[in-house]
């Protein structure tokens, strides 16, 4: 199960990467379609007068930068459409269609600290916790005296004598001393291990939410201020 949770997150990691690549090649062929378009305005005008030669010369220096990033950023979709093939099991002639939107969305810092407990590993060792105390309980009721009454009927010289005891077993040699030890350490490694996760997890979501709340806000300017 841990894997396939592993699998589903690197494969949706891999989907957003792809389609923000595309994004990125769809902008970068928008830009150098303006920069040709002003490069050829530059060089009309500098036929007619208008501009220098230096003026003309960094138009045309603008549309090969452009060109350039277009380039750069056809590699990068097409490395990150081939991380997503790989993930997803794609044939060699497989075509790849992305569809989807790379809207921002708002997430709440208290609900993913609240959803800590869910993660793999820390229900994988309050599950061993939990073993480590059962086994303690066991080891405990292991050790205590085993107490019995028994009931027995015969015949002797025509009489019927109903005869009965009580039956005790003492653990004299063994108290369950090294069972319980066992699992009062192995209990200790577990709750010692999930302190640490959970401390680690904690500010590991707090940074990554940070990191998110700067990557919204970029986001925005861009749609507010860029794409328009």
């Amino acid at each position: 199960a841990a894997n396939l949770r592993d699998l589903d997150l690197a494969v949706a990691t891999a989907f957003y990467e792809a389609l923000h690549a595309e994004r990125i090649l769809d902008l970068s062929r928008s830009a150098e379609d303006l920069a040709r378009r002003a490069a050829e305005l530059a060089d009309r005008r500098r036929r007619a007068g208008d501009v220098t030669d230096l003026e003309a010369n960094l138009a045309r220096a603008a549309l090969g930068r452009a060109r350039s990033a277009t380039q750069a950023a056809a590699a990068e979709r097409a490395t990150a459409i081939a991380r997503l093939a790989a993930l997803i099991g794609a044939a060699p002639d497989d075509a790849i269609t992305l569809t989807g939107d790379l809207h921002v969305a708002v997430l709440d810092l208290q609900a993913l600290r609240d959803a800590m407990p869910q993660r793999a590993d820390v229900r994988a060792l309050d599950a061993e916790r939990h073993v480590a105390d059962a086994a303690h309980e066991v080891a405990t009721a292991n050790a205590r005296p085993d107490l019995g009454v028994w009931l027995g009927y015969m015949r002797e010289g025509g009489d019927a004598i109903v005869i009965g005891g009580l039956r005790v077993t003492l653990p004299a040699w063994n108290r369950g001393q090294g069972e319980k030890a066992v699992a009062t350490a192995r209990a200790r490694r577990a709750d010692d291990t999930l302190a640490a996760i959970r401390l680690a997890a904690t500010r590991e979501i707090g940074d990554a939410f940070e990191a998110y709340t700067h990557a919204r806000d970029a986001v925005t300017a861009y749609e507010h201020d860029v794409l328009p």
